[in-house]
């Protein structure tokens, strides 16, 4: 359970540091508006069928706008979520217009990653590798790397289904693979032989043109009106019967239904648009008007809703879409509700008793172009424009020239910009951040994102500007505002008062989102051009972090320091450095920085550029004078191991001034290269001389370090180069280790010795069966790896393996002529997993503890079956059977022991007995089985004279007891009144196990310890030390500790037992 929670809180990590979007919320509204019986037609296409069956597959859905292919996406989804093959593989995503977070072809990638690594746990290694190399989530990886992730993830799968809904919603379409959502796909289709992958999208000319250069016109199903005919007839009557009003008129019925089916031309948005201003119709005579003057596309459609808006709820409506269409995210329904409230030219602006009393008739405002979406749990809405189509044509030059001015980009930025600061101005800044986001619901959404309209127009009106120096001159405001929203670190808003992170100046602020006219006024009224504050540190640290270059040269001309640290990048120069940005860095080297300044998480401007991979920047600082083999002190040693860490293989070669350079971290630059798997820069160091044996890093030498991560064209590239198989690291246990079966194959085809030691740990064959890998331990046998091998804290293959239940090694050892006398004793079989959870405090009660168990059988079975002595003893006299009652309390197994001839009576080094260990450990069910027995000593005494029936006192477990009573033994009457709780069983948070009773020893309780015993890991509690007992060796001096402390030390003989 200890290891379940761990991998638990390991998991839980790397979801976090992944920032994926969810896909669900857009699947579960596209359920919602799906009809049944729709769609079926798609799933019994031949083509569909053949796309699902055949592995390497592709097949792409297209059609006009609002014909129904987000619905269709959602069917696919969900037929193949019903298949028990394909649902273990499905991916799937959705862009959408509405949030900018679902419209990259990163995010669709960081969703399918996190889809993958929660269904399939033999992909999470893949991903666990690439969260190490990224600092364990300190810092994010890139797209490139992700791609590489996911295709080694779905490789590792075997047969993967992924749908990808509305391409088109995608605005980076057509860059470069490392951010273009169509040279991606097509990566992925070459690149991944198993997977089927489905994509919808309109027929837009790039993704057309895309798609058939490498799919063909075969694969792909034209969504025409006549193949989608019969799910819009569908549609419109499962609609129409729902009209209340026209429920008993069945005439009116098929008239709509008639004229809606031969008008839709297979758009089903179009007939949805119609169906909700027919259904308000109150007389069959507006029926029939409606009808007669149905517009013809969805333009016109959109052009009269707008018209028949009512004047009262014009504005309104206006300043709703105007927030829909330009916004980066959907409104939450309470955001909405306060948003239209705002008047800013009344005082105050926001006034809370205007709110609207029924949140959800907010709709009503602009009905049928704004729909409410619930998240899957239900606990929040959102309102969103209701298809792409309105958006595109509310920016589109079609729109009427009066409604137009509304939503020209600089007008709708200008009240959306005054709408947020006239209701930030009206916050009461007193109030804590949870506070003010619950009592003012519009309060993060205005602080977020009003500096991002204001940049808008900032250049082209000044219409706002005296309410945004109005906002800036108010420091209590201006402060509450970057509490509730800091840009610069947006995951750590500021709770309770302002305190020192919750206050930057207003330069600071303006110079880190990019307003240039801001900055320019500041600095013009005085604003101190070093003033110290924010994540950055300083003005300049801001602008230099976001790119800002006109900012950047404001700045320094108005005497900003060029070389103060800018947080953790370091000076504007490495964080100029660490983007790649060319012109800036000429810029800040013109004005004089220093190109070997010191700090941040880069080291210096150098390692930043070559750990980003930027050749061009590398050069720029190498002739400017940087230093190649400066250290950085930051993560990567010098800017050699910075650019290896990266992959950058330009870098590299610009960099190479020492290639046999050591780094604190990864050994030398070759090692780096292995551990990491870039084979083009290790082929590339190689070539300028780096030494293939040379020591370093925590795996030795390159050769371990490729072989432990799996990279076998490395480990192959080594070997040609002179790598010794048997060198300094033992590459053959590495690989043996991290279950690399071809890597393994390659060594011993090398000369690699099967019998060779690693340090602490043993050969590759006690490696192999530690981590239970079969065909690795085979291997390992067949050329001659000693059977009977001892060594390192795994003690022998035979014990390791069966000390973790791998029963299938366990058969093939002694197949191979496995020695039994190597199992020591079953003692670590049965407590291991209890005295790793007693040092933790957590006691597993679920079903990995009757797995555990049964595993436990099955190995001890089989040693037992091959002439294992039941009864062996370890050195405090304990056997199988003692260990199964006393400790774990395992009834299965101690029945199992007992069949195989285990006795029942054999007492340990302090005479105690198995029925006394379980009975002051609380296992009142073993103990009640040991008394049905007439060979369990009911009266034994251990060497301080204690009894079964004083342990049963001293521990006061009811259950116990009434057994106890049950074979007429007297309890003591002054400690009988027990709590019912067995005071002996396994404390919460316990630090470690007394080795006397075995029980578990309290976090701050005092107890003894034997530097000598049991290799000086003997523990003795307070209570058994203060009886007299002592290790076995009487005449060695134990040391006290209290919890986290050694209180009293003594000299110890030199003596061991």
């Amino acid at each position: 359970m200890v290891k379940d929670l761990q991998e638990s809180a390991h998991s839980t990590r790397i979801i976090e540091w992944l920032k994926s979007p969810d896909p669900s919320t857009n699947l579960n509204a596209a359920r919602e508006l799906h009809q049944a019986g729709t769609g079926e037609w798609l799933l019994n296409n031949d083509v569909y069928k053949s796309w699902q069956a055949t592995q390497g597959s592709f097949l792409w859905l297209h059609g006009i706008p609002g014909c129904g292919k987000t619905i269709l996406s959602s069917t696919v989804i969900t037929h193949l979520q019903q298949n028990e093959h394909a649902s273990k593989g499905l991916l799937y995503f959705f862009f959408s217009f509405t949030d900018i977070e679902k419209q990259s072809s990163e995010n669709a990638v960081r969703s399918l990653i996190h889809q993958l690594y929660r269904k399939r746990e033999e992909s999470r290694a893949i991903l666990d590798s690439v969260f190490r190399a990224c600092d364990n989530g300190g810092r994010q990886a890139s797209q490139a790397s992700l791609q590489e992730a996911l295709y080694s993830m779905i490789l590792q799968c075997g047969e993967v289904w992924i749908v990808l809904d509305a391409l088109d919603e995608c605005p980076a379409r057509n860059t470069p693979i490392a951010h273009g959502l169509l040279p991606w796909i097509r990566e992925m289709q070459t690149l991944l032989p198993a997977i089927h992958l489905l994509v919808t999208s309109r027929p837009e000319q790039d993704i057309r043109k895309s798609i058939e250069t490498w799919a063909g016109i075969n694969r792909s199903i034209s969504l025409q009106s006549e193949l989608i005919a019969d799910d819009i007839n569908a549609f419109i009557h499962a609609q129409v019967g729902r009209f209340d009003r026209w429920q008993n008129h069945r005439r009116v019925q098929l008239k709509i239904e008639n004229e809606l089916t031969k008008r839709a031309d297979g758009m089903f948005r179009w007939v949805a648009c119609q169906i909700d201003i027919l259904k308000d119709c109150l007389m069959a005579s507006d029926v029939e008007e409606a009808l007669r003057t149905l517009p013809k596309s969805l333009d016109e459609t959109y052009e009269r809703i707008l018209d028949r808006v009512r004047p009262e709820y014009k504005h309104h409506a206006i300043r709703l879409l105007q927030f829909l269409t330009y916004s980066e995210r959907p409104l939450r329904l309470e955001e909405a509700v306060d948003l239209v409230a705002v008047q800013p030219t009344s005082c105050p602006a926001f006034d809370s008793t205007n709110r609207m009393p029924v949140p959800e008739e907010i709709a009503l405002y602009c009905s049928t172009l704004v729909v409410l979406v619930y998240s899957t749990d239900r606990t929040t809405v959102e309102l969103q424009l209701a298809h792409f189509s309105i958006k595109e044509y509310l920016q589109s030059e079609r729109l009427d020239l009066k409604m137009a001015s509304f939503f020209d980009k600089t007008t709708a930025a200008t009240e959306i910009v005054s709408v947020c600061l006239s209701y930030l101005m009206t916050v009461d800044p007193t109030l804590s951040t949870s506070e003010i986001v619950q009592e003012y619901r519009f309060a993060r959404f205005a602080a977020q994102f009003w500096s991002k309209f204001e940049r808008i127009i900032e250049e082209s009106t000044s219409a706002v500007f005296n309410l945004t120096k109005a906002y800036y001159a108010c420091q209590a405001i201006f402060n509450m505002g970057y509490r509730i929203y800091p840009p610069d670190s947006p995951y750590q808003q500021v709770d309770g008062d302002e305190g020192e992170q919750g206050v930057v100046s207003s330069l600071y602020y303006t110079s880190l989102v990019g307003l240039l006219q801001s900055v320019r006024m500041l600095l013009s009224n005085g604003a101190n051009a070093n003033s110290q504050g924010g994540y950055y540190g300083h003005s300049l640290g801001a602008a230099s972090e976001n790119g800002h270059e006109v900012i950047i040269k404001t700045l320094l001309d108005h005497g900003a320091d060029i070389d103060a640290l800018v947080g953790r990048r370091g000076n504007a120069l490495a964080a100029a450095s660490s983007r790649g940005d060319e012109a800036m860095v000429r810029t800040l080297l013109d004005y004089g920085a220093n190109v070997n300044a010191q700090g941040g998480k880069y080291g210096n401007a150098l390692g930043a550029a070559s750990y980003k991979g930027s050749e061009a920047v590398v050069r720029m600082l190498l002739d400017r004078g940087a230093q190649t083999n400066a250290h950085l002190g930051g993560v990567d040693g010098n800017p050699l191991y910075a650019a290896i860490s990266n992959g950058s293989g330009t870098a590299v070669k610009s960099l190479l001034a020492d290639v046999n350079s050591m780094s604190d971290i990864h050994g030398n630059a070759l090692t780096t290269a292995s551990i990491l798997g870039h084979g083009t820069i290790a082929q590339i160091l190689l070539d300028h001389g780096a030494d293939p044996n040379a020591p370093g890093s925590m795996y030795g030498n390159a050769l371990s370090a490729a072989s432990s991560n799996g990279h076998e064209a490395i480990v192959q590239m080594l070997l040609d180069h002179g790598a010794e198989v048997n060198g300094y690291a033992n590459a053959l246990y590495a690989a043996s280790s991290n279950g690399h079966k071809a890597i393994v194959q390659i060594l011993l085809d090398h000369g690699a010795d099967t019998n060779a030691q690693s340090s602490i740990y043993g050969s590759a064959l006690l490696a192999a069966s530690h981590v239970g890998d079969e065909t690795i331990v085979q291997i390992l046998l067949s050329h001659g790896a000693d059977v009977n091998g001892r060594g390192g804290i795994f003690i022998s293959a035979l014990y390791t393996a069966a000390e973790n239940g791998h029963t299938a090694i366990v058969d093939i050892l002694l197949h191979a002529g496995a020695n039994l006398t190597h199992i020591i004793s079953y003692m670590n079989l049965l407590s291991d997993d209890l005295i790793e959870e007693s040092t933790t405090g957590i006691i597993s009660d679920d079903s990995s503890d009757e797995d555990s168990s049964e595993a436990l059988i099955e190995v001890l079975t089989l040693l037992l079956s091959r002439g294992a002595d039941p009864n062996k003893q370890d050195d405090f006299g304990r056997t199988p059977l003692f260990m199964a009652a006393g400790v774990t309390g395992d009834l299965d197994v101690l029945k199992m022991l007992l069949e195989h001839g285990a006795l029942i009576d054999i007492r340990d080094y302090y005479e105690c007995t198995p029925l006394m260990a379980a009975v002051r450990n609380g296992h009142a069910d073993v103990v009640q089985f040991l008394l049905t027995r007439n060979d369990a000593d009911i009266n034994a005494v251990d060497v301080l004279g204690r009894s079964v029936s004083w342990w049963a006192a001293r521990t006061a477990n009811v259950q116990i007891i009434q057994s106890l009573h049950q074979c007429r033994l007297q309890i003591p009457e002054f400690t009988t009144s027990g709590n019912g709780d067995a005071v002996s069983t396994i404390v919460e948070k316990c630090r470690e196990q007394c080795d006397v009773c075995l029980r578990g020893i309290p976090m701050e309780a005092l107890y003894a310890h034997c530097n000598i015993c049991q290799s000086g890991y003997f523990s003795i509690c307070r209570d058994c030390s203060s009886h007299g007992l002592h290790c076995r060796d009487g005449s060695h001096r134990l040391a006290l500790h209290d919890g986290s402390s050694i209180c009293t030390t003594e000299s110890s003989d030199d003596s061991d037992s």
